[in-house]
């Protein structure tokens, strides 16, 4: 089910701690599941000279092509630059991790997300990202990650309403 070609995880939020914590997680758990992936933020020693979301994209695009799949942690990008990176990256899920924090100024959320989850609530919402991209088949599926029926019906309509389905 999965491809040679990796794919890109966008986590997006009001706040920069809360997209990268929540990237974290992603990526530790996708390395959990024998995925070669990359995370790519500006904290991150090395990734420092990645400009804005143009870069990350490019990066996560190059990364793609040769079999690694990506977590981006940019909570500060538009939603223009996003749509942006989407079209460039075509395997992408973006993921809104919604936090109590006042929003940066330039942050836009996204009109409609993958995944949409609460920053704070760890390992379920990581479930929640991982079992999206098994639905997607960029991730082979693992059991015991399942959604209820509730939370597979409500995945299967947002990526419905994005055509993915």
């Amino acid at each position: 089910m999965t491809t040679d070609r990796g794919f890109t995880v966008w986590v997006t939020s009001s706040s920069a701690a809360a997209a990268h914590d929540v990237a974290v997680q992603v990526a530790e758990a996708l390395a959990r599941r024998g995925v070669t992936v990359e995370l790519l933020c500006g904290e991150r020693p090395g990734f420092e000279w990645i400009p804005d979301a143009r870069g990350f994209a490019t990066v996560a695009g190059l990364l793609a092509a040769y079999g690694v799949s990506s977590v981006v942690a940019e909570a500060t990008a538009s939603r223009a630059a996003r749509d942006t990176a989407r079209r460039s990256l075509g395997a992408m899920i973006e993921v809104v991790a919604l936090a109590d924090a006042p929003p940066a100024t330039t942050w836009q959320a996204p009109p409609q997300a993958e995944v949409e989850i609460d920053a704070s609530s760890g390992a379920a919402s990581v479930s929640r990202v991982l079992r999206t991209l098994e639905v997607l088949g960029h991730l082979q599926p693992h059991e015991s990650g399942a959604y209820s029926e509730d939370e597979e019906r409500e995945v299967i309509k947002r990526l419905k309403a994005f055509g993915y389905m």
